[in-house]
């Protein structure tokens, strides 16, 4: 029998790494999944941005987590940051945030503040 020619294999001992972009990774998200990983609301003629909550960074996260499921100011001023008293000045109010937390969880069929399935 014929020896076969063997392509060059490292080591299982040798990892390999794999680099990601959170930017790439953010689009490449979009693109199969058809959802969003940003709101834009507008309000007063303004729009205001922010990350849909699956999205947020660690410290919006970590604020999140510290606070009450039912504190809707305190979600809301976590999801817009320092735009919050923009918002609010340009007749904006937490609960038209919570509207838009609770839209996308309609959509996703997943508690965006908790991040579990709602078991629908």
């Amino acid at each position: 029998m014929a020896a076969q020619p063997q392509d060059h294999q490292e080591p299982r001992s040798v990892r390999r790494s794999v680099r990601f972009d959170r930017e790439k990774l953010l689009r490449q998200y979009e693109e199969k999944s058809g959802k969003p990983t940003q709101v834009e609301f507008e309000q007063g003629g303004k729009v205001f941005t922010f990350p849909v909550p699956q999205w947020f960074n660690d410290e919006q996260t970590e604020a999140l987590s510290q606070i009450d499921q039912t504190d809707i100011k305190g979600q809301a001023r976590i999801a817009l940051g320092d735009q919050y008293d923009e918002f609010i000045e340009a007749g904006g109010q937490a609960m038209d945030i919570a509207r838009v937390f609770l839209a996308l969880a309609e959509e996703d069929d997943v508690d965006v503040v908790n991040g579990t399935p709602t078991g629908r």
